[in-house]
């Protein structure tokens, strides 16, 4: 898991068009989406925390869906965490993950050329924000 999680930075942080960093975002969402469904039935006290990640990087990952930049984003394998993870070190790991792509999102809005990017970006970077603070807190 903590593999997908570098990958999908490193990703983010390769990313040079508006249209690579939409994709590559929409990637991450779907990642901390499948990871947090894969964790929610866990004990550890954050049943509803993965639940709700799982619910804002679906909305991330919707909003991103409809920039006109976003020609096609890998639908990665569902990702399952394995038994025995720390799912609270996880969260930090996921929240770390969801600031790049605001951190990502929020550049690729300031330098969109298409509205609909501009606005798509902006909408899904409060997205990432929220999951920042609610794994991150």
């Amino acid at each position: 898991m903590l593999d997908d999680i570098i990958a999908a930075r490193e990703r983010l942080r390769a990313a040079s068009t508006t249209a690579d960093m939409i994709r590559v975002s929409w990637e991450a969402f779907e990642l901390v989406r499948s990871a947090s469904r894969s964790c929610a039935p866990r004990d550890g006290g954050l049943l509803a925390a993965y639940a709700m990640a799982a619910t804002i990087a679906v909305q991330g990952r919707n909003i991103l869906a409809g920039a006109p930049s976003l020609t096609r984003a890998a639908q990665p394998a569902a990702c399952t965490v394995p038994p025995g993870t720390d799912v609270v070190s996880l969260a930090a790991d996921l929240a770390s993950l969801a600031g790049e792509v605001a951190t990502c999102l929020t550049a690729a809005a300031d330098h969109a050329r298409a509205e609909g990017d501009s606005g798509a970006c902006r909408d899904a970077a409060r997205e990432a924000d929220a999951l920042v603070d609610l794994l991150g807190g």
